[in-house]
């Protein structure tokens, strides 16, 4: 999908506006629709009996993240549908482009990877012998749940959301834009629980999603889908598996939050400037 217009998407005009209260009762909005389509389905799987083979048990945790995919997705298809006036094509929703699903993807674990180089260089990282550790699971048992978790959870809805509807809403002006879906995708894990033990270390913290989520929003905005954000999203949870089954964090902190952050930030940046201002300017989502 190449960059279109700012007036391509939809003529009507959205029964909210998009000043700065309607921008705000939207990211509220993104918000309680993530968290409910996790608590909802959370709460429907915790009365389950619990699994008597890992098969069953996997099957359990990905047609639970299916679910939560299907229930992020429904949502925005119908707010935009009634509230917007656009269809999902026109928020980033188009047809799933592997290619750049893929490219995401070796990009995001690629720029996770370097990170860590530059961690484990500081000796924040060192080597684990015997190999992962999986609880006894099977390869194939984690690989398929970690995969789940990377893009049915979390990459594909939150992108969805965030660089795809919030995104777009503010697409004649894409700088404020790509600051209005950064910043609230920041924010949202103000309270993720990363090994912070204080105020200052939640701060500290926001480096990373603030990095990635940025280098996200540039991707939609250059590409024009969410799918290749989505790679990016997922590579960064696919690089912190790589990193943590064959390593051991022997440092949590502003150090390697920002070093994580800080790499991925770069890219944004370098990714903004190759293109230039221009390239992006008026262009955000194509059906």
């Amino acid at each position: 999908m190449r960059p279109v217009d700012a007036s391509t998407p939809g003529s009507a005009h959205p029964v909210l506006s998009t000043g700065a209260v309607g921008m705000t009762i939207r990211v509220l909005i993104a918000v309680c629709l993530l968290l409910g389509a996790n608590l909802l389905v959370g709460a429907a799987t915790a009365v389950l009996p619990t699994p008597a083979s890992e098969a069953v048990a996997v099957a359990l945790q990905l047609t639970g993240q299916v679910l939560v995919c299907v229930l992020v997705v429904a949502a925005v298809w119908l707010w935009c549908r009634r509230m917007e006036r656009l269809r999902l094509r026109d928020v980033g929703w188009s047809r799933p482009v592997p290619g750049r699903l893929l490219a995401g993807t070796a990009a995001g674990i690629g720029l996770f990877l370097a990170a860590a180089g530059v961690l484990a260089a500081t000796g924040s990282l060192t080597p684990v012998d015997g190999g992962p550790v999986t609880e006894g699971a099977t390869p194939v048992a984690v690989l398929l749940v970690v995969l789940g978790q990377a893009f049915l959870l979390q990459a594909i809805p939150e992108e969805l959301l965030f660089r795809g509807w919030l995104l777009t809403m503010l697409r004649d002006r894409p700088v404020v834009g790509l600051a209005v879906s950064t910043v609230a995708f920041t924010l949202i894990h103000l309270f993720s629980s990363g090994g912070q033990t204080s105020l200052l270390d939640h701060i500290a913290y926001l480096a990373i999603p603030f990095g990635f989520g940025l280098l996200a929003g540039v991707t939609v905005l250059v590409t024009g889908s969410i799918w290749a954000a989505a790679g990016v999203h997922g590579g960064f949870h696919l690089g912190t598996t790589i990193v943590l089954v064959g390593w051991e964090v022997t440092a949590h902190g502003p150090l390697a939050w920002t070093v994580l952050g800080g790499v991925y930030t770069v890219a944004a940046l370098v990714l903004l400037g190759t293109v230039g201002r221009s390239s992006v300017h008026g262009s955000v989502t194509s059906g």
